[in-house]
C-alpha cells in the first residue's frame, strides 16, 4: 500500500507543472486556479492525509479592494481632493451650452457663463477671420439679430450639438452642431453644420460668497463646414460681409 501511495506524489505524477499551466476556461491569472495537492499533504512514511485530488483556491476577498493594474484608482477609495474652480466652471459651461444648442429657437441663451470682455469671431469658410463683437453686450446683440431673423425665415427649425474637449485644439470646449429646417421662401432643406470653439478665462476680484463662475468663456469661434443647399451659403457669406465689424477692446 505505501508503494502504491508514493506513485501518487506530485513528483511522480508531475502535477505541480500540470497546475502551474491550467487555466480553467475564460479565466485570467490568479481568478480561478486549480491547485494540487502538495507536499505538506503527505506525511514522512509516505501515507497520505486528508488526500484531495483537486480542488479551486477562491480569490481573497480583499483581493478586489486593490487597484486594477492600468485602469486607475479603486471606486471604492474615497476623493481626498475636491474639484477646483476650474473643474466647477467648466462642468456648468458644459450644461449650459448642452441646454442652449437645442432651444436656440425657443429661448435666449443663457449669457452669465460669458465674461464681459467676451468675442466673437467668425474664420471659416472666409479667407480671413471675422470679429463680429468685442463685448458681452455686442455678442447679446448679435445673437439677438441672428435669432429673430432666422425665426423669420425657417420653418420647423431644428439645433444639435455635441460638447466635446477642446484642449486638443487650443481651447478649452468645442461644439459641433448642426441646424436644419425648411426655408420658408420656397420651402426648401437647409442644413449648416459649424464647430464652436470656446476659451475660458479666470475672472478677478470675484467676492469670496459670490455665486458667479470663478471662469467663463472668454473667446467664441465659429468655423462652418457646410451649408445647404449653395445659393444660402453665399447669400450668408454676402450678408456677414456688409456687416460692420467691432474691434477687440
Amino acid at each position: 500500500m505505501a508503494r502504491v501511495l508514493r506513485r501518487l506524489r506530485p513528483e511522480a505524477l508531475g502535477v505541480q507543472e500540470l497546475g502551474s499551466l491550467w487555466r480553467p476556461p475564460g479565466k485570467g491569472p490568479g481568478m480561478c486556479r486549480g491547485r494540487w495537492p502538495n507536499q505538506s499533504m503527505f506525511r514522512g512514511d509516505g501515507v497520505a492525509k486528508n488526500l484531495q485530488p483537486w480542488s479551486f483556491a477562491a480569490p481573497s476577498p480583499h483581493s478586489f479592494d486593490r487597484p486594477l493594474s492600468g485602469w486607475g484608482p479603486s471606486p471604492f477609495e474615497p476623493k481626498t481632493k475636491p474639484p477646483d474652480e476650474y473643474c466647477l466652471s467648466l462642468g456648468k459651461i458644459t450644461d449650459v451650452l448642452r441646454s442652449d444648442y437645442p432651444d436656440f429657437f425657443a429661448r435666449a441663451p443663457d449669457f452669465s457663463i460669458y465674461d464681459e470682455a467676451l468675442t466673437l469671431q467668425l474664420r471659416k469658410p472666409w479667407d480671413e477671420p471675422k470679429q463680429l463683437a468685442g463685448c458681452l453686450s455686442t455678442y447679446e446683440t448679435c445673437l439677438t439679430w441672428i435669432r429673430a431673423l432666422s425665426k423669420r425665415v425657417i420653418h420647423d427649425g431644428l439645433v444639435e450639438c455635441q460638447v466635446c474637449d477642446g484642449r486638443p485644439y487650443g481651447f478649452d470646449l468645442r461644439v459641433h452642431w448642426t441646424c436644419q429646417g425648411q426655408l420658408r421662401l420656397g420651402y426648401r432643406s437647409f442644413k449648416i453644420s459649424a464647430i464652436s470653439l470656446y476659451e475660458m478665462r479666470k475672472q478677478e476680484n470675484l467676492a469670496a460668497d459670490s455665486q458667479q463662475l470663478a471662469w467663463r468663456i472668454h473667446k467664441h469661434v465659429i468655423d462652418v463646414t457646410e451649408i445647404r443647399p449653395c445659393c444660402l451659403r453665399q447669400t450668408l457669406m454676402n450678408g456677414f460681409e456688409e456687416l460692420e465689424m467691432e474691434p477687440a477692446p
